[in-house]
């Protein structure tokens, strides 16, 4: 929301253009009076005039736009300005016509977003009811925006209105339908590192990025492939590395510039709210189809796997989400998100030395597939977790059992090697959850100098840590003193996570 507010700053608005150099009728001239007096309703009569005797008189149209929005007519005024536009030859009204419509449409989205706030505090209905009827009259100028549609169906769906929220969510999708074949055919997806997107597109033959001080930056990149305008936005994630974000193909000719260039970023929370319908309906087929879209869009979605084989197992068919990915991957063989996504099925399902082999095939095509080394790290932890408990359990059941710390040591060294991994990388060098891994891993494998580090590190992250998380950093950080039996900074870290406790 704050990059559309912050976007219009960086606008060249300026003066409102004229048509000038004309002679102009008694209705123009009476109208023009008027508007500059305020008088806005004998200026919208006597531009209507104008209109019923030459209907193609563009400066006429956006004329009677500015009285309509004096007159809070905003629907009319929508349509005067694409009336304007269309009817518009000289450069300068044409001009004026993009820059009205676009003043139009961000201030009708910024006023809806206002109203969607304030109905999550008070939830009247009137409210909501305020909030997409500004979405629609955004919608009216920019009918190709996805985003308007998707904060509809959020409102619908708040309001509880299944029918309408539906609509609109399959709506939103369909207006992705070309963005979202052209990314599957070249095995691109949300959150792909920007020197990925490159290395399989080329080069972009135009870039423009927006800083801004409290929140991500971003960056679009115009591609030209096979004949289409392809427009990629990133966002910066951690900083100094851009991860995809959002794509539109071929945008209308009559946005300006500064708009094709604009973020719009891909939701996949209207997939995943249908799927949840569906599976809510018992529809088990269809709230599949549209996990397993959102795994297409976004392989790494770790909730999207949960929730297939979720989906499959309520039916009593839990293999049938490793035969779904499976056949992904049996077709895509050298696609390293299809094999990381069959990996974190197997996990899921606690099937450690498959999951193991699907994402170390990962690692074989991409070397530095970080989210691949934390989740392989993870199951060497676990698989020697399991190795302790069974030898804990022999212990108990055979008093003269002697445990094997080889049978389960080598595990713990794989494991913190592809938690260092991950750590080396940009997406995961301030991750607090991979340093915790590694300071328990440091602990296990008494390595007290990699321990005192990774502490140290994590310590120094505690200001920056986001104040949803906090709860667990401090967590991880009892269980690190605890372990070292320092029992000072656990308390501290005990009742600083008490202050965030959800």
């Amino acid at each position: 929301m704050k990059r559309y507010l912050t976007l219009i700053l960086f606008l060249a608005l300026g003066t409102l253009l004229t048509q000038g150099f004309q002679c102009a009728s008694p209705e123009m001239t009476t109208g023009n009076l008027a508007l500059q007096n305020g008088e806005y309703v004998k200026a919208e009569t006597s531009y209507e005039k104008e209109l019923s005797k030459n209907p193609k008189n563009a400066e006429a149209w956006l004329k009677l736009y500015e009285a309509k929005m004096k007159l809070n007519k905003f629907e009319d005024a929508i349509k005067c300005v694409g009336e304007g536009g269309k009817y518009a030859i000289e450069p300068l009204l044409q001009k004026k016509a993009q820059i009205l419509g676009y003043q139009t449409w961000v201030s009708c989205y910024n006023n809806a977003i206002g109203f969607i706030n304030l109905y999550a505090k008070n939830k009247n209905k009137s409210v909501a009811d305020s909030a997409i009827a500004q979405l629609k009259y955004a919608q009216l100028i920019r009918p190709e925006n996805p985003e308007f549609v998707r904060l509809q169906g959020r409102m619908y769906e708040d309001l509880g209105d299944t029918v309408n929220f539906e609509l609109k969510y399959k709506k939103y999708i369909e207006m992705y339908e070309k963005e979202m074949q052209f990314t599957k055919e070249r095995q691109m997806f949300l959150n792909m590192s920007r020197n990925d997107v490159i290395a399989k597109i080329g080069n972009p033959v135009k870039s423009l990025g927006m800083r801004f001080p409290e929140s991500d930056s971003t960056l679009t990149d115009l591609y030209k492939v096979s004949g289409d305008n392809v427009y990629l936005s990133f966002t910066e994630k951690p900083k100094g590395s851009f991860i995809l974000d959002g794509f539109k193909i071929n945008p209308p000719d009559y946005l300006m510039d500064d708009e094709k260039f604009q973020l719009i970023p891909f939701n996949i929370g209207p997939i995943a709210s249908l799927a949840q319908m569906y599976f809510n309906k018992k529809d088990y087929k269809k709230s599949a189809e549209y996990v397993l879209l959102i795994t297409q869009i976004d392989p790494n979605n770790v909730d999207a796997n949960s929730f297939l084989i979720q989906i499959f197992d309520i039916q009593g068919k839990k293999e049938d989400a490793l035969k779904q990915i499976g056949e992904l991957v049996k077709t895509n063989p050298q696609n390293k998100f299809y094999l990381a996504q069959y990996g974190e099925i197997y996990f899921k399902m606690d099937s450690l030395d498959q999951a193991i082999i699907q994402y170390e095939k990962a690692l074989v095509i991409d070397k530095n597939f970080s989210v691949v080394q934390r989740n392989v790290g993870a199951c060497y932890k676990n698989k020697a977790v399991n190795i302790q408990k069974a030898q804990q359990d022999k212990k108990q059941s055979d008093p003269k059992y002697k445990p094997n710390i080889d049978e389960f040591l080598p595990l713990l060294n794989k494991s913190a090697a592809y938690f260092e991994k991950a750590k080396a990388s940009m997406e995961y060098k301030n991750d607090f959850r991979v340093m915790v891994e590694l300071a328990n891993l440091y602990s296990v494998l008494d390595e007290k100098t990699k321990l005192n580090l990774v502490i140290a590190d994590l310590e120094r992250l505690e200001s920056d840590i986001p104040i949803e998380v906090k709860e667990q950093y401090y967590l991880g950080l009892v269980k690190i003193y605890g372990d070292l039996k320092q029992n000072e900074k656990m308390r501290h870290a005990l009742e600083e996570a008490d202050k965030y406790k959800k």
